[in-house]
């Protein structure tokens, strides 16, 4: 190896002398892809110009950018007027007259290449620095016959030597020829806003008993109160012997009969079977209250850079114990239907409600695309859909979610978020803690109110 610092490319003379000095005391197989030697050449004979230094340089502008960049910054060095440790010089040529012999050969937009007359122990070395090779430089070939080697020849550098380049090589030199990957970036942010920390929820625990104790009562008390006004149990046997009562008796039994057709007891287990489903729902119901009671934050898109992004689409996720919603379900709704209540005309009433519900959907027209997708399950995730954002721009993705923490949850609230756009290949990450307060909010469910 040649006993010289390969960091940087010589800019001195006494630099360029160094490194002469250097190639004198090395060995001849020290001779790599990034630097050659050659004997005394007349350069004032320009087929010799052709077939040894223009082919050099070729070769040396075709290496592979990663490879050439280990040495002199990628640039490679030709040194004209040594060999085997000798030292035999060459004659000056006015560079005027010999770089139109060069170019002749490796063309004018060809490969860059700087020539230095280096003057060593009353010799004349001629070091000739190529430019270092860069993804998007074009194949470099012969732009003229030069003896044996014709137009479009291509040269490539193996090891020390300068040979035509194979299959192998021109498929990397294309490659070597696409325009240089610009890495693009997503330069954006998001934020989330709030005037004071949120609050963290508790449901009131005698809300669910209440509601309960409530509902059993309205569901049962017409049943009791009609089963008290016969003064009689319901069955069978019952029934026999009524019809042998007076006739304001009968008229009674008959309007019962017509009214509802369930039985008691089965309409009994049917209300116990509802409050049960209630109990189980309760959660969802006090998320709903949440979701309609609580301050909702501000989700904020920020473009950091000078261009426009289209399409910009957000994907955030909380961990943990919290859930999500936009307050347009109805605390009610996600509470199971109860049954109808006892003495319900049920052919009427069923059909009657249906064409009711059906006229309330048509008027409400139909839904806007949302904004946001929200999925919740133990924890929560929030897709805030296509914004467009100028320049130096915000947008507000969305400011009626609220976010629903239980007051036993101890660990902080943290969002990570990813976000992509549709004009730029990139993708964009970050988290931010959401602040809740220490102390937490009641809930109350008042369903009547």
């Amino acid at each position: 190896m040649i006993d010289f610092d390969v960091s940087e490319l010589p800019q001195r003379p006494h630099e360029w002398a160094a490194l002469v000095r250097a190639a004198l005391a090395a060995n001849q197989h020290d001779e790599y892809h990034w630097i050659e030697w050659k004997s005394a050449l007349d350069l004032n004979d320009q087929q010799i110009v052709g077939q040894t230094l223009a082919k050099a340089i070729v070769a040396m502008a075709n290496r592979e950018p990663d490879i050439a960049g280990d040495y002199f910054g990628g640039a490679g060095v030709i040194l004209i007027g040594l060999s085997d440790g000798t030292l035999h010089g060459v004659e000056s040529v006015d560079h005027a007259q010999f770089e139109p012999r060069l170019t002749r050969f490796i063309g004018e937009d060809g490969p860059r290449w700087t020539p230095h007359w280096i003057p060593i122990d009353g010799e004349t070395v001629l070091a000739i620095a190529v430019g270092a090779p860069r993804q998007g430089d074009p194949i470099h070939s012969f732009r003229a016959a030069a003896g044996k080697i014709t137009p479009g020849t291509i040269y490539v550098r193996k090891g020390s030597r300068s040979v035509p380049a194979d299959h192998e090589d021109l498929q990397r030199l294309a490659r070597r020829s696409l325009p240089k990957q610009v890495q693009q970036s997503l330069d954006i942010d998001v934020e989330v806003r709030y005037p004071e920390a949120l609050p963290r929820v508790a449901p009131n625990p005698a809300d669910l008993a209440k509601y309960l104790a409530d509902e059993r009562q309205k569901l049962l008390e017409p049943l009791e109160a009609h089963l008290a006004s016969l003064n009689t149990p319901l069955g069978f046997a019952a029934i026999k012997g009524a019809l042998n009562t007076s006739s304001g008796e009968q008229d009674l039994l008959v309007k019962h009969l017509t009214a509802e057709t369930r039985n008691p007891d089965r309409f009994r287990e049917s209300v116990e079977e509802y409050l049960a489903e209630v109990a189980n729902g309760w959660e969802a119901a006090m998320d709903a209250v949440a979701f309609v009671s609580l301050p909702a934050p501000e989700f904020v898109l920020i473009n950091r850079s000078n261009r426009n992004y289209v399409d910009v689409r957000v994907q955030l996720h909380v961990a943990g114990q919290a859930r999500a919603g936009d307050g347009t379900e109805d605390p009610l709704d996600v509470l199971p239907r109860p049954p109808k209540a006892w003495g319900t005309v049920n052919s009427f009433s069923s059909a009657f409600a249906s064409q009711t519900d059906l006229a309330h959907e048509l008027s409400l027209g139909f839904p806007s695309a949302p904004a946001s997708i929200i999925s919740n399950g133990g924890s929560f995730q929030i897709e805030f859909l296509d914004v467009n954002l100028r320049p130096r721009g915000e947008a507000v993705l969305d400011d009626e979610i609220v976010i629903v923490v239980p007051a036993e949850r101890s660990e902080p609230v943290v969002a990570e978020w990813t976000a992509t756009a549709s004009n730029i290949d990139a993708v964009a990450s970050g988290s931010f803690e959401i602040e809740f307060a220490a102390s937490a909010r009641v809930l109350y469910f008042h369903p009547d109110a």
